[in-house]
């Protein structure tokens, strides 16, 4: 009889100290660790994500606003590109002459320097040059402005991509 009981005690206890989990509150969350939760993934749960579906367009995986990055390849459609690396957040367009302006050709790179949809997180550099009367290409300057206003661009369609996005969720 003593040693069923004492079996039975023995047996309680074990059976009570695996069910006893103590609480453990969760860690505060940022917004930006919730999106990065919501984002799809190709190689499961906490693998690589190469898009994003959270509210700041931001693939972890890939180091750039998804965003800034569709925005730029659409602003820049009429272009070839030389080298496009999505998970550096650079685009590199070959010179383009437009037919209308036969004399003139440019070029452009393109970075983007962070997951977040802001002003400083892309940098434009329009290169531009012109014939000359003995056939050589000769840089010509390009004003400041006229890169921010192509980053102004940019970001002008990375925010209409973000909302047609929102509104589809």
């Amino acid at each position: 009889m003593k040693k069923s009981i004492l079996m039975l005690s023995v047996a309680c206890a074990v059976l009570l100290s695996a069910c006893d989990k103590t609480f453990k509150p969760e860690p505060h969350k940022t917004e930006e660790d919730l999106e990065r939760e919501q984002m799809g993934s190709i190689f499961g749960e906490g693998g690589l994500k190469l898009f994003s579906s959270g509210k700041n367009g931001n693939g972890s995986g890939i180091g750039v606003n998804a965003h800034l990055w569709r925005a730029s390849l659409e602003v820049f459609k009429f272009l070839p590109f030389t080298q496009t690396d999505p998970f550096g957040g650079v685009i590199i367009s070959d010179w383009y002459t437009n037919p209308a302006t036969p004399n003139q050709r440019i070029k452009v790179n393109i970075f983007i320097l962070d997951t977040v949809l802001r002003g400083d997180a892309i940098r434009v550099s329009l290169f531009k040059q012109t014939k000359t009367n003995d056939g050589e290409w000769k840089d010509a300057v390009v004003e400041s402005e006229t890169n921010r206003k192509l980053e102004n661009q940019i970001l002008l369609k990375a925010r209409e991509i973000r909302v047609a996005s929102q509104q589809k969720e």
